[in-house]
């Protein structure tokens, strides 16, 4: 990922100053927009720092300074532990029942994981109900 990891970065930064400037447009408290990030690395052996690092919902100053601090490193494999972060996203953040959710996956390469595996992924059946509405 280290070749792309500023222009991934980039692209984080894009989404959240658009919300940012979205909900200034409506006029709503800029406290009522939160963000989490989950990092993922690669599995051990080709990296023993951390599969997944979780910054849950915060502002958007916190999960900015989150994302500058994190940086490229190991590898071995072009795959990564994509699914491991989809499944922090999904299940190891504090989703509020009653809010807006959206979720971006961004990613330059692909994950561990048979294809078989997420070509029969069911969003209806395999994500749970509250993070649906």
């Amino acid at each position: 990922m280290s070749p792309y990891i500023q222009g991934d970065k980039q692209s984080i930064y894009t989404i959240i100053n658009d919300a940012k400037n979205s909900l200034e447009k409506l006029k709503s408290k800029e406290d009522s927009l939160k963000f989490a990030l989950v990092a993922y690395r690669d599995h051990v052996p080709q990296d023993n720092t951390f599969i997944t690092k979780i910054c849950d919902f915060t502002s958007s100053d916190v999960a900015v300074k989150f994302l500058e601090e994190l940086e490229a490193q190991g590898g071995g494999d072009q795959a990564e532990a994509v699914m491991d972060g989809l499944n922090d996203g999904i299940f190891n953040v504090k989703w509020k029942e009653k809010s807006e959710k959206l979720m971006f996956l961004v990613l330059d390469s692909p994950p561990h994981a048979n294809n078989l595996v997420l070509t029969q992924m069911d969003f209806q059946k395999d994500v749970p109900a509250e993070i649906q509405k």
